[in-house]
């Protein structure tokens, strides 16, 4: 990921070339202070000063972190959980923006500056400087922002350092001879700063060498009456001696002659629409300019040949001697590796040596493009023709690496996936390439759905040469129907007429086949394993699906990133294991190569039961590290859930959803898990225990929905032999008392709590939690939060607080509640919980009767939206509508419902 910050300007952010929104004043401030001192701490007082002067509102310092933590996710949204910001650090010294000098314009303008000014120091060139610094001057630094008083010194010391970067870009025209070209820059100049004596001195000189000698003097002149009218003094030493010379004729003042700029010899294939690769082409761009060899690695089809094209179109002047495209998609064997450059560059001797010596001297870039099939005589070749003293450069694209020495190594992934539900996403780039190949595929017939084709991107995984093939059928189907098309296998997508380019490229299966065709005996058999889980997974599952010990799956898994067929997504917390995943076109063609389909599903199922049999005690500190387990590889586990209770129903899927159900509702996956539970139930398969624990999930989450079925509580309880102790069902009956009690009632209960006390201790810590959640036991919830703390049982205290909380609410003892809710969000931060419905109407509530109203309606939204998710009924509670009335009554009706609308889209962590 790469960060762009523009703040020469308004202050715009992009990654990887795609504008990121920083919404808010308030955000863009913190920014902008971050901004001005880069890489450097900035106190919270600072920061709270900057946002609201002498006005800060009480809990200035928490609405703060909230600012911070926004910017945060807006710049670094797939920073894994738990795992430190690369991007906006906190440390006792206060909060620091980390960049490099290139992220920044402000910083990349400055070392130009510096750099132009060493160029010109040392008599060389400085205009492609000084003309970079000047591209990125889009107006006053820090745009609205440049008149606040932390932001004055900053601006100040960049207005006056533009001044003189524009000053130093006519001094390099000059000195190129390019008198004409200065004069252009000096009326803009001139007429921001009319009293500057170093412009007109300038002026006099590109007037002279431009041949006008008398509007040179004339320049003398108009600036002399300038200075005694505006200041009152006379033109300074500079002004007047050249002046003087002027008169004199002075010969040294006519300045080296223009001479035209070589032609570059640049043959490379038609220029094609280049989008969302801003980044990777401005990184590209610079780096063949200093590294002798640049590898573009990258899966097929994502676009390396496209980029690599206009990376050396971009660079050619770099390269005097010209620019050569090396084409090996046809190569197979080293000669013709050879004969391909021998051609590109134009010479006749078949001998290796001879193309080195030809080269030695040249400053040439060389595109050698598709090395993959050929990469052992590729490398070699590098390794040849970039030995000691050759002053060619190299860019070649492959699937993996050449793994030469002193080798730039750039991986190019597809293009950022668009979001169906953004306003703006007709903008996004994957969106543009695929409206662009569609008009050119039929004008008549442009399609105008971007939230279709968004959803069609997305299902080749935006990677470029899909979405083109996918944009070529417009002209024979509708969109609904090509989205069908490239869901159900998107490897076969194949190109059409004309735009057939190359054998490789005919069906995408074909281009990865390239790919699985150079693979050992355990990268092929991994390759076609994990073709069965559609998703992220971990070495563990990939290891079982291929029949690899661990150590050989490790290595298996390697070498399929290292050819670009299998792409590192990291881990999802700190300390968690990486994953992995295919693309989806890779995924096509390990489908269609897979020898035994069957076996393999059978593997996955076996791993996924295996891994949900290790179910342990409900609210234990080991269900958080099993959680955690099933959040590696949640891809495979709602795999086999659809493979074993919809598409061939079994037992291992009643055992696996009964298990799972209470993670499920953990992570926001409610409406699934019922959907899934429901039809576990009525196959009517499996061991006693297993549909036990499939018929209590059932009604938990009936009866949160509020049409609760007791029948299920005591089908539950006949499944099993009377008197069973097992844990697994102590504890479901605990939930399914309680949920049924929130649900539709207490009198509802009686069945699970009578069940519950046939099969737990008196004393049992569940049947205190059902009785409490049955409102058996008032008053006692902070005794049972007691009990549960002191066996480390997160499950217990979790409910415990919520009654608690919910008591202080209707008793009016709203500081009370809020800290019980407190309790409650660090459990669930703590537990990885990213949905919770109760909780946020609780502090809704709460937060109403401390009347706080903005913060009360935003969270009354988010409780909303949360319950909608989980399948709940909204309200939940009947105090719930007349605090959300009489918070709303306390605001404007249009800060109301903005309060609403962003609760509505707030997740936990945002709290």
């Amino acid at each position: 990921m790469t960060l762009r910050y523009r703040d020469l300007g308004e202050i715009t952010v992009e990654r990887d070339g795609v504008p990121v929104p920083v919404a808010g004043g308030k955000l863009r401030t913190v920014l902008g202070m971050l901004l001005v001192h880069p890489n450097r701490p900035v106190s919270p007082d600072a920061l709270v000063e900057a946002l609201w002067s002498d006005a800060a509102p009480a809990g200035a310092q928490s609405t703060l972190e909230s600012h911070v933590f926004r910017l945060r996710k807006a710049l670094e949204p797939d920073r894994v959980r738990g795992a430190a910001s690369q991007v906006l650090a906190h440390d006792p010294a206060g909060y620091r923006l980390l960049t490099a000098s290139a992220e920044v314009d402000s910083l990349r303008f400055a070392r130009l500056a510096r750099e132009a000014d060493d160029l010109l120091t040392a008599g060389r060139s400085a205009l492609l400087v000084t003309a970079e610094a000047l591209g990125l001057w889009r107006g006053r630094p820090l745009g609205e922002l440049a008149d606040e008083p932390w932001a004055e010194a900053a601006v100040a010391r960049l207005t006056e350092l533009h001044g003189q970067v524009r000053e130093r870009h006519v001094d390099a025209l000059l000195a190129e001879g390019d008198p004409e070209a200065a004069l252009l820059e000096l009326e803009s100049a001139l007429r921001d700063h009319p009293l500057s004596e170093r412009l007109w001195a300038q002026r006099m000189l590109a007037d002279h060498r431009a041949g006008r000698p008398d509007r040179a003097l004339a320049d003398f002149t108009r600036a002399r009456t300038l200075l005694l009218d505006e200041l009152g003094v006379e033109p300074g030493r500079e002004l007047r001696d050249l002046h003087a010379r002027l008169l004199a004729e002075d010969p040294t003042l006519a300045g080296p002659r223009r001479v035209a700029a070589p032609t570059v010899d640049v043959r490379l294939p038609p220029r094609r629409t280049l989008l969302g690769r801003d980044a990777e082409l401005d990184r590209l761009t610079a780096l063949v300019t200093e590294s002798a060899l640049v590898t573009v690695v990258g899966p097929a089809g994502c676009g390396k040949t496209g980029l690599a094209v206009e990376v050396a179109r971009a660079a050619a002047p770099a390269f005097p001697d010209g620019v050569r495209f090396v084409d090996l998609t046809a190569a197979r064997a080293p000669e013709q590796v050879l004969d391909a450059v021998r051609a590109a560059v134009g010479l006749a001797v078949p001998a290796t040596d001879a193309v080195r010596a030809h080269l030695l001297g040249l400053r040439m870039l060389l595109v050698l493009d598709n090395c993959e099939q050929v990469l052992d005589a590729a490398a070699d070749l590098a390794e040849t023709l970039l030995a000691d003293g050759a002053a060619t450069t190299l860019l070649a694209t492959s699937r993996e690496a050449l793994d030469v020495p002193g080798e730039a190594v750039v991986a190019l992934a597809p293009l950022p996936l668009p979001d169906p539900d953004d306003p703006e996403v007709a903008a996004a780039p994957a969106v543009r390439l695929f409206a662009e190949r569609a008009r050119v595929a039929d004008s008549a017939r442009a399609p105008d759905s971007a939230e279709v084709i968004a959803r069609i991107c997305r299902a080749v995984d935006g990677l470029p040469l899909a979405i083109e093939l996918a944009a070529a059928r417009t002209r024979a189907f509708a969109l609904p129907e090509i989205l069908d098309q490239v869901t159900t296998d998107p490897s076969g997508l194949a190109a059409v007429g004309r735009a057939h380019r190359g054998d490789h490229h005919r069906t995408l299966r074909e281009a990865v086949a390239q790919s699985v065709a150079l693979l050992g005996p355990d990268e092929a058999a991994l390759h076609a394993a994990v073709s069965v889980v559609p998703g992220p997974f971990t070495v563990g599952v990939a290891g079982a699906l291929a029949g690899l010990p661990a150590d050989r799956a490790e290595d298996a898994v390697a070498g399929l990133v290292h050819r670009s067929l299998l792409s590192p997504l990291g881990p999802l917390r700190v300390g968690g294991p990486s994953r992995f995943a295919q693309l989806a076109t890779v995924r096509g063609h390990a489908t269609h190569v897979a020898a035994d389909p069957d076996g393999l599903h059978l593997r996955r199922d076996r791993w996924v039961a295996r891994l949900a049999a290790e179910l342990p005690r409900l609210g234990s500190p080991a269900e958080t590290a099993w959680f955690a387990r099933l959040d590696d590889d949640l891809a495979a586990l709602r795999a086999t859930l659809v493979h074993t209770l919809v598409d061939r129903p079994s037992a291992v899927g009643v055992a696996v959803v009964g298990r799972v159900a209470q993670y499920l509702y953990h992570r926001g996956l409610s409406l699934e898990a019922r959907h899934r539970l429901e039809r576990a139930v009525a196959l009517e398969l499996g061991e006693p225990l297993d549909r036990a624990l499939a018929l209590l999930g059932l009604a938990g989450f009936r009866g949160l929905a509020g049409d609760g079925s007791p029948d299920l509580v005591a089908a539950a309880v006949r499944a099993v032999e009377p008197g069973s102790g097992a844990p697994e069902l102590v504890d479901r009956l605990a939930v399914v008392a309680g949920t049924l009690a929130a649900g539709i009632g207490a009198a509802a209960v009686a069945p699970a709590l009578a069940a519950l006390r046939t099969v737990a201790a008196p004393d049992a810590l569940p049947l205190a939690v059902a009785a409490l959640l049955a409102g058996e036991t008032p008053g006692s919830a902070a005794e049972v939060f007691a009990r549960g703390a002191a066996v480390d049982d997160h499950f217990t205290c979790w409910v415990a607080a919520v009654v608690a909380a919910a008591d202080a609410l209707r008793a009016g003892r709203t500081d009370e509640g809020l800290r019980w809710t407190e309790r409650l969000l660090e459990a669930h931060r703590a537990h990885g919980v990213v949905e919770a419905p109760f909780l946020l109407e609780l502090r809704a509530g709460l937060t109403a009767q401390a009347g706080r109203a903005r913060e009360a309606v935003t969270l009354f939204g988010a409780a909303h939206a949360h319950l909608t998710r989980a399948g709940i009924g909204w309200p939940h509670t009947d105090w719930a509508p007349p605090l959300l009335a009489a918070a709303r009554a306390a605001l404007p009706e249009s800060a109301a419902d903005a309060a609403w609308a962003t609760g509505a889209r707030m997740r936990l962590t945002d709290l």
